[in-house]
């Protein structure tokens, strides 16, 4: 995501310096406009406002050093940008340690995949200071296509996750009723015709469903290792609020399955391996 995401910074002249914990994403960026730091300590001194998109709470604790004074040198007098998902509670800690270094926190999640990301076509949820909002959003606005403004921290994170749990609904559909499809031996493209004819068409099935019918889960766009993390912070955060979710319940069982077979690389549509191994034999009477 942080790729596609700087390069509509670059796309739109927005001054900006990069920095990955793997370097070798940055090389396409070296014949850009963009700087590439040496390390995060040199990117906070370049930077006032600093966009983060790194892969969990764990990676973002190890990056800004969280819990030593070097995290309180880092945030003092910066606005941080945290646009990856997280737990609610682990953002909402977040934001209290960073204030209490001087700096400033704006929520930013964002719904959307690579795609999305490649055309600036994200759908981004604030939450955070009105006034901290307010600043950044000039920044964010190359990078997005609608932007909703949840309220107080962790509102947008638990928007987030409350999107996500209807896309894996969809997803889990998709899943279901393309291996039924295909059981029954039906034609799939005119599957995927009917679908796009009537009220269920969505950028999502136009998305992942030639990818699940073609078995194309190396063209990954969010994998099955990030559902699944996803899907165990909305169970976690919906048993915070009391929510019953068996729907998402039953979805992380089969995508628990996908990591165990060894899965996790691939696209989420590789989800599909694991309904099609419990297929039954069909029955004769």
């Amino acid at each position: 995501m942080g790729a596609p995401m700087a390069t509509r910074l670059i796309a739109a002249q927005t001054p900006l310096v990069m920095w990955s914990r793997s370097p070798a994403s940055t090389d396409p960026f070296k014949n850009t406009n963009a700087i590439i730091a040496d390390n995060v300590s040199d990117l906070f001194q370049r930077c006032q406002t600093v966009i983060l998109m790194l892969a969990n709470s764990e990676v973002i604790d190890v990056v800004l050093e969280r819990n030593t004074d070097q995290f309180t040198q880092l945030c003092k007098g910066h606005t941080l940008i945290q646009m990856g998902t997280t737990p609610p509670e682990y953002s909402k800690g977040l934001e209290a340690d960073i204030q209490n270094a001087g700096g400033h926190y704006a929520e930013v999640p964002v719904s959307g995949s690579r795609i999305p990301a490649e055309n600036g076509e994200l759908a981004a949820m604030f939450a955070g200071d009105a006034d901290t909002i307010k600043s950044i959003k000039d920044i964010i606005e190359p990078m997005i296509k609608s932007s909703t403004y949840c309220g107080p921290v962790p509102s947008a994170m638990q928007m987030k996750l409350a999107v996500n749990t209807y896309l894996s609904g969809l997803m889990s559909g998709l899943f279901e009723a393309t291996n039924f499809a295909r059981l029954c031996g039906l034609d799939l493209e005119q599957f995927q015709g009917i679908l796009e004819a009537g009220p269920m068409n969505n950028n999502v099935m136009r998305m992942k469903l030639p990818m699940i019918i073609n078995e194309d889960y190396t063209s990954v766009q969010a994998s099955v290792y990030q559902a699944v993390e996803n899907t165990r912070m909305m169970l976690d955060a919906g048993t915070d609020v009391g929510a019953t979710m068996p729907s998402i319940q039953n979805a992380y069982t089969f995508q628990q399955e996908a990591k165990a077979a060894g899965l996790s690389g691939l696209d989420f549509t590789a989800v599909m391996e694991i309904y099609k191994s419990r297929n039954k034999p069909k029955s004769n009477s």
